[in-house]
């Protein structure tokens, strides 16, 4: 008989080869926050025959056709580390999706206490501490004056470690660094092929799909689409994620399942900022926006071929390739001006102008921040005039994320950077 649509599970594990069969155990199971779990858009074709008959309405049994690439998605809640950063990193279920879907994460920092004598807005000194250069990291605490516990980017990985984003004050030898968790898009051509090998990055994936009815097992699974929402004040950030299949076929799983899942619940975007300058400038520059949103490009191709391991296969891998990755936000309009700020900023000649770099933070609370970094963004869209929003002025902005060629590393040449702390 039919059961509730909200009963069910989703589960994953990373394939050791392609849509490999015969295996459909799986590690890690999560909780998709969606109303119900659909399965209706992994749809394999039925292929008619049609023909000359002896009669008006005939017709010849349809032929199962090749899957192609059937699609599901899902939702989870963007939250931090879950647990204090002060001291060494977690990785979680969400991490290692991300990781997935983007190609790399980095969980090696290590958080903990300032020891130097004197730290600065620019600088930290602390020899209990691991960084690496691009990493994401607070510090402090909000309301202490210094750090405020907002944001920051260590511009290398050696005490006392420079920093590329200003904090609000200077901090001292009371203030705690806070690292972040990473996760960022492979920018390496090198690095275009999905792999499927149980790596723990940039690797193909297995997938079930349980509902208190019937079960589907998706092999082959790469992530083609990433949204992200609820970056505006006062949301809850969420992520979802849509991901694609060589193959799937019925099963049937033990439910309920047995795996348990880790939860970690996010924090609403409050407290936090949003800091832009020109790339490569330090200073802190802050600005506040009303409406903030990021479109996540996640540009994955298909390879067809004959050698599918499974019958009706026809996708035998998958290769990455450029997707645009774009920042909108709505800033407070200015007072009457011959020279608006991004008015000239947008119509500055191209030759002459220089990109932006900017850091957005949800919350400063520790276990359950949400940070996202872009080094490099170019102005795009149209340039900027005065729209409505809430019946207030405010001023529209839209930047493409572009790769940072002169980056001495993947996480420095990342086109956008996610933390979770």
């Amino acid at each position: 008989m039919s059961r509730s649509s909200a009963i069910g599970f989703i589960a994953f594990e990373a394939e050791s080869s392609f849509a490999e069969s015969g295996d459909d155990t799986y590690t890690t199971r999560i909780i998709p926050r969606d109303g119900t779990l659909d399965l209706s858009n992994l749809a394999r074709p039925m292929v008619e025959r049609p023909g000359v008959f002896q009669y008006l309405n005939d017709a010849s049994l349809y032929v199962p056709g090749a899957f192609n690439t059937g699609t599901f998605s899902f939702t989870m809640d963007l939250h931090g580390h879950g647990s204090t950063t002060n001291g060494s990193l977690t990785s979680h279920a969400l991490l290692e999706l991300l990781g997935h879907a983007l190609g790399n994460v980095d969980s090696s920092q290590v958080g903990g206490a300032l020891t130097g004598d004197s730290a600065d807005a620019v600088s930290l000194t602390s020899t209990n501490t691991t960084l690496v250069a691009g990493g994401l990291l607070r510090v402090g605490a909000l309301g202490d004056g210094r750090g405020e516990g907002q944001a920051t980017v260590a511009a290398d990985a050696t005490s006392p470690y420079a920093l590329s984003v200003a904090l609000p004050g200077d901090p001292d030898t009371s203030d705690v660094v806070y690292p972040m968790l990473m996760a960022y898009p492979v920018s390496q051509v090198t690095d275009s092929d999905i792999t499927s090998d149980d790596s723990t990055t940039n690797n193909t994936l297995r997938f079930i799909l349980a509902s208190g009815d019937l079960q589907y097992l998706c092999r082959g699974c790469v992530c083609t689409g990433l949204t992200i929402s609820g970056l505006s004040p006062g949301e809850m950030p969420q992520i979802q994620f849509t991901f694609s299949a060589a193959y799937w076929e019925p099963v049937a799983q033990t439910f309920p399942s047995v795996t348990s899942a880790t939860d970690y619940a996010p924090a609403p975007v409050a407290s936090g900022s949003v800091f832009i300058n020109a790339a490569g400038t330090t200073t802190r520059a802050t600005i506040e926006t009303r409406e903030f949103s990021v479109s996540i490009g996640i540009g994955m191709q298909p390879i067809m071929g004959p050698g599918g391991v499974n019958q009706g296969q026809n996708v035998v891998g998958w290769s990455r390739v450029p997707a645009e990755t774009s920042v909108s936000m709505s800033v407070p309009s200015e007072a009457a001006t011959a020279t608006p700020t991004w008015w000239t900023l947008f119509g500055t000649d191209p030759n002459s102008a220089t990109a932006r770099h900017l850091l957005w933070l949800s919350a400063p609370i520790d276990g359950r921040a949400v940070a996202l970094r872009f080094p490099r963004l170019l102005p795009m869209g149209n340039v900027p005039t005065q729209s409505d929003v809430d019946g207030l002025d405010y001023i529209p902005l839209s930047f493409k994320a572009a790769t940072d060629p002169a980056g001495a590393s993947e996480l420095l040449r990342a086109a956008f950077v996610l933390g979770m702390g």
